[in-house]
């Protein structure tokens, strides 16, 4: 691990909590995904994988995740390519789930591609809706792929830079999920060249974009409405202290939940945090 990323971690945690860090790093990760409710109960999934040859282990404290083995590809797969479940990390399901959201809350997720976390609460509001947006047409069209594939009817996706403000967008939201571009230093397991390609001068203009986003966003929450922000990495300037700032800016808002998960054999480093406006 890059030095400076450690001198910055060291400076955040213990230095306890630093190793356990990077020794979750070093764990083999379990493949997670997410059932689709829309077409199969967990436990139906469960037994049509088994025929497939996957063993499907359930998550007690995340419904209808499984953790999956015996896959060499995917593609093979007939339930993926059937769209009976998607790969999504544990700690991913949580934002869905922190945000305790209610059947006829109408969501937007501004960051979403490929679109997991929306399909997610897409599955939670069966009455009402979810707008999942992104910045370019490739990723839009990543988006509507994994929305047909899932037989999803109450979410639809849209091109829009979630830099610019979208006055038509104001007060419009129950529900607000910010899962923002980040430094992705808490899935270095899975990606291992992040930490070569990240830079301090990088991580503060990350700090800066996730601060302007976060500004728009606010807007286009409903009173008595959630803003979820979230991020897959674990250095405070771009959790805790980006929501600290926020509020500081934003004294409608105040914090329901936050949560800071390192890396573990189970799940991605990865933070949350509920903020009730």
């Amino acid at each position: 691990m890059p030095k400076w990323i450690v001198d910055m971690w060291r400076k955040d945690y213990s230095k306890e909590a630093c190793e356990k860090i990077l020794e979750g790093f070093l764990q083999d990760s379990q493949l997670s995904v997410r059932g689709n409710i829309n077409k199969t109960t967990t436990e139906e999934l469960i037994e049509i994988l088994a025929n497939e040859g996957v063993t499907a282990t359930s998550e007690e404290a995340v419904p209808n995740l499984l953790y999956l083995t015996g896959i060499d590809k995917l593609s093979d797969i007939k339930a993926f390519n059937d769209g009976l479940f998607y790969v999504q990390d544990y700690s991913s399901q949580l934002v869905a789930l922190k945000a305790e959201l209610s059947k006829t809350d109408r969501v937007l997720d501004v960051c979403a591609a490929p679109g997991g976390k929306a399909l997610h609460c897409a599955q939670l509001v069966p009455e009402g809706s979810v707008e999942a947006r992104d910045l370019t047409e490739s990723k839009v069209t990543l988006i509507n792929e994994n929305i047909a594939k899932a037989g999803a009817s109450n979410i639809t996706a849209k091109q829009f830079d979630a830099t610019v403000f979208d006055d038509a967008a104001v007060g419009k939201f129950d529900v607000v999920i910010a899962d923002l571009p980040c430094s992705g230093l808490g899935i270095i397991r899975k990606k291992p060249d992040i930490k070569y390609n990240q830079t301090s001068e990088a991580l503060k203009e990350l700090e800066a974009l996730q601060a302007q986003i976060l500004d728009n966003v606010a807007s286009y929450v409903k009173p008595g409405g959630k803003l979820v922000y979230s991020t897959c990495t674990i250095n405070k300037g771009e959790n805790d202290l980006q929501v600290e700032s926020f509020i500081k800016r934003h004294s409608e808002y105040s914090i329901i939940s936050k949560e800071q998960l390192f890396p573990t054999k189970e799940h991605d480093g990865f933070y949350i945090c509920v903020m009730k406006k």
